[in-house]
């Protein structure tokens, strides 16, 4: 599918009961203390030990289910079996739920080596990153993933993506020259998926894909177009802010998000009063700063979370302001529309059990008179739940 084209999204389509039950959710009577409260205490979303556990039954482990050593010996085998490795106090914890693996470089790192080593298909992967992971199941602008995409979808072991890396690294060092960025994530996923021979793929990433990638580069494009539309909307809506726009983006940033998060500016004047609750769930004036530029440290998660931000905020503020009556296909179109710009940006729709995507979800669906206020009770509601 090329950027130009769209696809209509819909919220139930390929959902299980779970999830189902969860969509249905969304259109009780909206209630931002009891979201903040699910926020803070993990409710109704699936955790990522039930989801590992699920996917481990799937690929035929048949002890206790509740036995977390026994979960964590079966893992270990087979990412040996696989040619890989983990600590077994990391896969401990995850177990016991007491973390889950961080949405970084290093993170899908281990998250690849799980699918593979529990021999996941191309499109068990796929659901195993959105569904359990809550991160994009591949960066396109990365050539490892690229080789993992392809192994994947060919069923090909963890043990070959390791030397199809190496004959890449050679082809490269061969080369004489930087090959130049293609325009869009989705050309880059079309592509490898034509690809049949490794001799291809390793040509095709050579001389397609740059060593150091700019990574994101679609999602950043947007999160400028997007970023530049909220302040517009943002100075409508608030004439403080209108009054204090100042040129130097690092000050607008810091204006817009507490104009979006609070509907003052004079709300959460200084970024240490947000609470750590909020902190965890939405993005803040730095990292938005480290969305807009090419900077290494930045994460998928944090692009995606920066996209639904201003897509909610644009779509309803505008909804607001220019009093446009709204009913369920409101919620459906922004629901289809805000999925297709991730979809273009290589990130995954948007969620029911994602948090992150539940809390504009739910703000959306609920019936609230006025989206953006319902928002704002949230963020509110969680600083809030976190003195509790």
């Amino acid at each position: 599918m090329s950027p130009d084209e769209k696809f209509e999204y819909d919220i139930s389509d390929g959902a299980g009961e779970y999830t189902l039950s969860a969509i249905d959710n969304l259109f009780d009577e909206f209630d931002a203390e009891e979201v903040a409260q699910q926020l803070k205490n993990n409710e109704e979303f699936r955790t990522f030990d039930e989801g590992l556990t699920d996917v481990l039954i799937t690929s035929g482990y048949t002890g206790d289910i509740y036995s977390v050593s026994e979960k964590t010996k079966y893992l270990l085998n087979a990412v040996e079996d696989a040619g890989g490795s983990l600590s077994r106090p990391t896969v401990h914890d995850w177990f016991t739920g007491k973390r889950r693996p961080k949405c970084n470089s290093e993170g899908r790192e281990k998250m690849f080596l799980l699918c593979f080593a529990l021999h996941m298909d191309l499109a068990k992967t796929v659901n195993f990153f959105r569904k359990v992971y809550f991160d994009q199941p591949f960066n396109f602008r990365n050539s490892d993933e690229c080789i993992y995409y392809y192994c994947l979808k060919n069923r090909k072991s963890y043990g070959e993506t390791k030397r199809l890396k190496q004959s890449l690294a050679e082809k490269r060092n061969k080369q004489n020259f930087e090959p130049e960025l293609s325009d869009h994530t989705i050309f880059v996923r079309d592509r490898l998926e034509q690809i049949e021979t490794e001799s291809e793929l390793i040509e095709y990433l050579a001389l397609n894909i740059p060593k150091n990638s700019l990574y994101y580069q679609t999602a950043r494009e947007y999160i400028t177009i997007l970023r530049d539309e909220a302040i517009e909307l943002a100075k409508r809506e608030n004439t403080f802010f209108k009054k204090q726009f100042s040129g130097r983006t690092g000050t607008v940033t810091d204006f817009l998000l507490k104009v979006i998060y609070s509907g003052e500016y004079k709300t959460l004047i200084e970024d240490k009063e947000i609470t750590e609750l909020v902190r965890r769930y939405f993005p803040r004036k730095m990292e938005f700063s480290m969305a807009m530029t090419d900077n290494e440290n930045v994460t998928a998660d944090l692009m995606r979370k920066c996209l639904i931000l201003l897509l909610f905020y644009n779509t309803y503020v505008k909804i607001t302001l220019e009093d446009v009556k709204e009913d369920f296909n409101t919620f459906e179109r922004f629901y289809s529309e805000s999925s297709n710009v991730l979809n273009e940006c290589g990130f995954a729709p948007l969620y029911p059990l994602n948090p992150y995507d539940r809390i504009f979800l739910k703000t959306a669906a609920g019936n609230s008179d006025y989206r953006i206020d319902g928002f704002r009770q949230i963020i509110d509601a969680l600083s809030e739940a976190e003195e509790d």
